[in-house]
This record gives structure tokens, sequence and C-alpha cells, in this order.
């Protein structure tokens, strides 16, 4: 079955001058303050085991594709933020 795909462009810009909640790949996400980041017990450069926080890989705010989303998969979803696990 075929499924009609999103592609998006990210474009270098500095990013204290972007407004919070746009997509954005890499940086620092924009979250509630209350945010409790994510962690898990993993190696270091170093090889040491310890508690270690997941890297933030992207942010996409769906309000800027809504009008490419022909199979209206992101209707109920504003922004989501995904999180990433390097190993070593």
């Amino acid at each position: 079955m075929e499924k009609d795909t999103i592609l998006i462009n990210f474009e270098k810009k500095i990013e204290s001058e972007l407004p919070i909640g746009v997509s954005k790949f890499g940086g620092r996400p924009d979250l509630p303050e209350d945010f409790e980041w994510y962690y898990y017990e993993g190696k270091g450069y170093k090889g040491k085991v310890e508690n270690r926080p997941l890297s933030f890989l992207v942010q996409i705010n769906f309000k800027e594709i809504k009008e490419y989303d022909k199979e209206i998969c992101f209707l109920k979803v504003e922004c989501c933020t995904f999180f990433m696990k390097w190993k070593l």
C-alpha cells in the first residue's frame, strides 16, 4: 500500500532567533519548564557506564506541514519531539 511522504527541508538558522515551537533539527528543544529529561544507562566515550541524557534530535511542528498531510495523520498532534540514544 502506497503512502504519501512529506519531505521537510531545514535551513541553517541562529537558534536564538527562532520563534518558540517551530520545527528544528538539533540545538535545544522547546519544552515546558517542568519537563523531566530522559536518561539511560550507557557507556560514555571513555567507556564508563553511567546515567546519560538522551540527545535531542528533531522537533516537528505539524501546523507547518498540515497542508501536505493528505492522509490527515497529524490532525490532533501539534508538535512532536524526538530524542535518541547513542550507542558507542
